[in-house]
Parts: C-alpha cells; sequence; structure tokens
C-alpha cells in the first residue's frame, strides 16, 4: 500500500496501519533539505526537494512554468522508485499530489482523501491580490479542470465531512463512493493535562485575559477581522503565532492594534501547550472548512471561537462558541463570552469523531473494498 503525502494526517493513520500488518510507504515532495529514503516514527518516508522557488504572484509566466516543472521532477524521481502496491493513497491538499500520483502510478487503485479544494483557494487569493475577478476565474480554469478530470478518474474519494461531500457529490457526480472520514487528532498529544508553555516567555502575565490563534495569517482565515475584534478589545492580549500568506510582508504589523502580539510559527511539539497558555482559542476563518485546531483546542480542554458556517456546525455541532464570518463586533462578543464563560457544552461526543484507530477500521474498508 504507497502513500502519498506526509502530514500529520498521513503519519498518524499510517502507524496504525502498519501496526495492523499493512505494508506503508510514504511520498512526499519537500522544500527542505530532506532527500531519499527516511524513516519517520517507523514508518519508509522517501523525500523529494524541490528546488523550484515560488516567486511574485506577478510573475504570472514564471508561476506557470514551476507549476508543470515541480510536477514533472516529482513524478520521474517518484517512477524511478520502481514501487509496487495495491493502493495508492492521495492525499489531496493542492492538485499537486493527483497531478504526480496519476502520471508516477498509472496503474494503482487510486484511494484520493481530500482536505480541501484547493483551486477555490487560489481563486479566492488571486482575486484578493490583484482585483480582477475575470482574469483571476480564466486564470484559475485550467486548475478546475483538472482537479475534476483527476476526480472523477479515482476509484475512491474520502473526505472530511457531510457537507463536503454534497459538494463534490454536486460537482462529479454520484458513480465514485464518496466516504466521510473527519481528520485524526493525537489526544495523547492534545490532552488536558498538558504542561501549559510559560507566558513569561511571549511578554505576558498570569493576569492576561490571553486569545490564541496559530496557523497562516490572510485574508481567508480572517486575520483582518481578527485584528479588528483585537481592537474592541484592549483589555485583552492577541497572540498570533504563524506567519503572513499571499500578501505582502508586513502587511498585518502595519494594522495590528497594540495588544496583538504577531508571534512567528512555532514547532507543532509546541502547540499543545501554547493552547493550555491561552485562555480561549479563536479561528476566525470566513469561509467553509473543517479547521482541525478547532477540536485540538477542544482536546486540550478550552474554549473556543470560530465562525458560523453550516460545515463546522455539522461537525462542532453545540461545542463551540460561533461568530458571524467577516464581522468584527461579532467576534469580539463571542470571544468575550467565551473567556467569561469557559469551555462549552460536553465534547465527549464531538470529539469521537476524529478517533484515529475508530477511523482506521473504516479506511481498511475502503481500501480493500
Amino acid at each position: 500500500m504507497d502513500v502519498s503525502g506526509v502530514d500529520v494526517v498521513v503519519k498518524s493513520y499510517a502507524k496504525e496501519l502498519i501496526d495492523k500488518g499493512h505494508h506503508v510507504k510514504v511520498l512526499a515532495r519537500t522544500r527542505t533539505s530532506k532527500s531519499g529514503w527516511r524513516y519517520v516514527e517507523k514508518i519508509p518516508v522517501c523525500y523529494v526537494p524541490t528546488t523550484v522557488k515560488r516567486r511574485r504572484w506577478s510573475n504570472i509566466p514564471y508561476q506557470a512554468w514551476a507549476y508543470f516543472r515541480k510536477i514533472d521532477d516529482t513524478s520521474d524521481v517518484f517512477k524511478k522508485l520502481g514501487l509496487t502496491g495495491d493502493v495508492l493513497w492521495m492525499h489531496y491538499g493542492s492538485l499537486d499530489a493527483l497531478w504526480v500520483g496519476f502520471k508516477a502510478f498509472p496503474e494503482l487503485r487510486k484511494v484520493v482523501h481530500i482536505h480541501g479544494v484547493w483551486t477555490r483557494d487560489f481563486l479566492e487569493q488571486f482575486k484578493k491580490k490583484f482585483r480582477i475577478g475575470l482574469i483571476g476565474k480564466m486564470a484559475s480554469m485550467p486548475l478546475t479542470f483538472l482537479e475534476k478530470k483527476f476526480l472523477k478518474k479515482s476509484n475512491a474519494i474520502i473526505t472530511y465531512s457531510e457537507w463536503m461531500k454534497k459538494i463534490l457529490e454536486r460537482r462529479i457526480g454520484r458513480k465514485i463512493p464518496i466516504y466521510v472520514i473527519y481528520n485524526p487528532v493525537d489526544f495523547k498529544f492534545f490532552n488536558p493535562n498538558v504542561k501549559p508553555y510559560p507566558r513569561s516567555n511571549v511578554e505576558l502575565s498570569k493576569d492576561d485575559i490571553v486569545v490564541l490563534y496559530i496557523g497562516k495569517w490572510n485574508p481567508l482565515k480572517g486575520t483582518e477581522f481578527l485584528l479588528d475584534a483585537a481592537r474592541m478589545l484592549p483589555d485583552y492580549k492577541f497572540l498570533l503565532a504563524g506567519r503572513t500568506v499571499a500578501m505582502p510582508e508586513g502587511y498585518y504589523q502595519k494594522m495590528a492594534p497594540k495588544n496583538v502580539i504577531l508571534h512567528p510559527p512555532i514547532p507543532h511539539g509546541l502547540v499543545p501547550r501554547f493552547i493550555k497558555m491561552c485562555d480561549c482559542y479563536v479561528q476566525p476563518t470566513i469561509r467553509d472548512g473543517l479547521e482541525i485546531p478547532i477540536a485540538e483546542a477542544m482536546a486540550v480542554g478550552k474554549p473556543v471561537v470560530a465562525t458560523d458556517h453550516e460545515e463546522r456546525r455539522g461537525i462542532y455541532e453545540d461545542s463551540v462558541f460561533y461568530a458571524i464570518p467577516r464581522d468584527s463586533e461579532s467576534l469580539a462578543l463571542n470571544i468575550k463570552e467565551a473567556c467569561t464563560q469557559g469551555v462549552k457544552n460536553d465534547k465527549t461526543e464531538v470529539l469521537k469523531k476524529f478517533n484515529v484507530k475508530n477511523n482506521v477500521n473504516k479506511l481498511e474498508e475502503i481500501f480493500e473494498d
């Protein structure tokens, strides 16, 4: 069983599958210096570094060339490995995974595990950057076409919510079986007993009311609205750990009020400790999405504020506080309520959806079908 992708989802499920007697190999492209075969927590991983750099959004000819070059280079390396197996399990966070998988392993049965619909992200960021809707739409049309083409050629599709399953059925029809498996949470790693990160290390005191966000800073993640909410709550401290994506460097530093700390990205090992340190975790995304940090913060035992969306309500039910998307005042009011009230409702049943061992049984059925 060959696996394409090497994120937290793959490693979590791959470990369980190996322990149950399956043979799993992970193939991953990386921007780091890693190259060749390595073992990651007993999992054999082949890293393929890319030397093709990303440049300015305005340099569209280079971007197009770089995209095709990376796919060809990666496919060639994977072909030369001479791997065989029963299933190619492609983790689709970007179209690259599908394209490389179909080119490198044309004969294998293909299961696509979707974590997002990337072409829509591309379109929204393109439109935000250039403020030109029609050209942005035209630029993304080839990617949208390829996405549908590859999905329709797969043998099975796994996605992370019933809401996204309905989207996919409308886009590609019902001929290909589509299954729902929620992304995993490592409950040994994210748990209420984790030691909090020292507040003094990030210029916070024990008396501060701390609101935390970990992730990308960009329009899709609702960063502007979070900074506006911080401006409305001057007595609260907002800690945003991450980096600017798809916007000019320094863009958010210029608009951040004084009660906001913009912290560099943190290692994955520190995420539970940062969450344990805060009074409230916030996920201000302005669109759909599972947003797994919501479940991770719930597992650590912290109240969570998320933007309201049919998909998130279906997943998290009444266990989090829901703010109106794109509404800074609603976000501020819910943050204040969450910090005052604490954890909302019992979360036990909701968190069962993210249990790795339970979901591995579903994966096995799909792979063996």
